[in-house]
């Protein structure tokens, strides 16, 4: 590892540390920026933050972005939850200088109604529609073979009639790989201390903005992939999510998971729309990661432009050259994970 590497992991160690002596006095935009993004996200209980290498990184943990492979992805994600509430993210990823991947997402979110009332009353005097929105932008990068660094800017905002908040946050993210089938990440949510502020009526009100470190790690046991994760690891409100997923297709995923003791499940669908597009569609079934009875249905599809041609430093378009195509279709999957150490039976789909 080169001086300069050594000393960017080390500043970006010291904000991770920062990070978890943050307060926290919003619920809302602020946290749901802190859930797990996506359907397969939530289907391993939320602890994705060392094997997310696809879009969604750009929220989960924005190092994962360095792991992509050559090419572009992009991932539309829907939530169907209960209680008239909605959920909807869109995400894109792709190369943009040598060594450099950009991230972007939106996401909204319909939080129901809000009850009014008065302050001796226990009947609401009139509901209002709440809404939330999240946007994200990060930047990765490999420092060397087995570390990537990510860096992500957020800005939240929330509405409800009469009233709206805003705040903005900076997460940072490690990932390590000492061996072959191990992935080790470190992620850090709010490195600076920021304010959520709410207007109403002229009037301004601050909450300080929640820091936590999230631990992780990765054992790809290839076919099946094992992660753990702890959520405000150094905190008071430390959670433990684990989960595992099996392949027991080339395109068919099985997915479990567990956080705070609440099981989820889900599966993903995968093919190959001739050789360069990828089309993945994942689903989950998990109870209200904020709490409640409830269960949540989350559906989201992937377009992944994979094309072997394509140097790391074009968003867009691939180069002009054509270096000698791969003999086998799957040669994207292959190339992220090590050497199976069992196969299942082929079931054809």
């Amino acid at each position: 590892m080169s001086r300069r590497g050594a000393i960017a992991a080390a500043l970006l160690a010291a904000w991770v540390a920062g990070g978890a002596r943050a307060e926290d006095g919003s619920r809302s935009a602020a946290a749901y920026s802190r859930l797990p993004y996506g359907a397969r996200a939530t289907a391993l209980g939320g602890g994705i933050a060392a094997a997310d290498t696809e879009a969604t990184a750009t929220v989960n943990n924005p190092a994962g972005l360095a792991a992509m492979d050559p090419g572009a992805e992009g991932t539309l994600h829907g939530g169907l939850l209960p209680d008239g509430e909605g959920e909807f993210h869109a995400v894109m990823a792709g190369w943009v200088a040598p060594q450099l991947v950009l991230g972007l997402a939106i996401f909204a979110r319909d939080l129901g109604e809000v009850e009014y009332r008065a302050a001796n009353s226990l009947e609401p005097d009139s509901t209002s529609d709440a809404a939330a929105q999240v946007f994200t932008a990060a930047l990765a990068g490999r420092l060397f073979t087995a570390l990537d660094i990510g860096m992500s800017v957020r800005y939240m905002r929330e509405s409800v009639e009469g009233f709206s908040a805003n705040g903005s946050g900076v997460d940072g993210g490690l990932r390590y790989r000492p061996w072959p089938r191990v992935t080790l990440a470190v992620v850090g949510r709010n490195l600076f201390v920021s304010d959520y502020n709410w207007n109403a009526s002229g009037r301004t009100t601050s909450d300080k903005l929640y820091g936590a470190l999230i631990v992780g790690g990765a054992l790809d046991l290839n076919p099946v992939l094992l992660v753990v994760q702890a959520d405000d690891a150094t905190g008071e409100n430390r959670r433990f999510s684990g989960g595992a997923e099996w392949d027991l297709h080339r395109a068919l995923t099985l997915r479990a998971g567990i956080r705070d003791g609440l099981l989820s499940a889900g599966l993903g669908l995968r093919t190959m729309v001739g050789s360069r597009l990828g089309l993945q569609l994942d689903y989950s079934l998990a109870r209200n990661p904020l709490g409640g009875e409830s269960f949540e249905h989350r559906i989201a599809l992937t377009f992944a432009w994979l094309d072997w041609r394509w140097k790391r430093d074009r968003l867009l378009l691939p180069t002009e050259e054509e270096p000698p195509r791969p003999e086998t279709p799957e040669w994207l999957r292959a190339s992220r994970r090590p050497p199976p150490l069992f196969t299942w039976p082929d079931i054809p789909l």
